[in-house]
């Protein structure tokens, strides 16, 4: 039983890809966010993850939200990337009327950074299915 957080990623991969058992995998996801409970980076990380790659399909989003709150939490929304990933999770719950104010805020704390580019196109999606 792997304690440490990479070994829990590993596990988590795993399960969830290779053998596809959503209910074990899901159980080491939480496991990962009780390892990584105060690493805001790390949570991010796993959240993004998750929302982004295509392995993973979808199944895990709710497990990505949970994540990306915590990671938020931790910083207080004064991270653009972390502020980013939750507004695409919110996103990805149905929810496109509260992402559109994340990415809003996230082009807000990116300011004139290397990734405004992909925050814009973010926007313009989350804005586009909000009717």
């Amino acid at each position: 039983e792997p304690t440490d957080l990479p070994s829990l990623q590993r596990k988590f991969t795993t399960l969830a890809v290779e053998r596809e058992d959503r209910g074990a995998a899901l159980k080491y996801g939480k496991r990962i966010l009780e390892a990584a409970h105060d690493d805001a980076t790390a949570l991010n990380n796993f959240a993004w993850g998750l929302l982004t790659e295509d392995r993973f399909k979808g199944a895990y989003d709710g497990l990505a939200l949970k994540a990306s709150k915590r990671s938020n939490e931790l910083t207080e929304m004064k991270n653009w990337m972390f502020v980013d990933t939750l507004a695409l999770a919110v996103f990805r719950a149905g929810e496109a009327e509260a992402a559109v104010a994340l990415e809003k805020k996230a082009i807000e704390l990116c300011g004139d950074c290397g990734g405004l580019s992909g925050l814009k196109e973010a926007l313009v999606r989350f804005e586009g299915d909000r009717e």
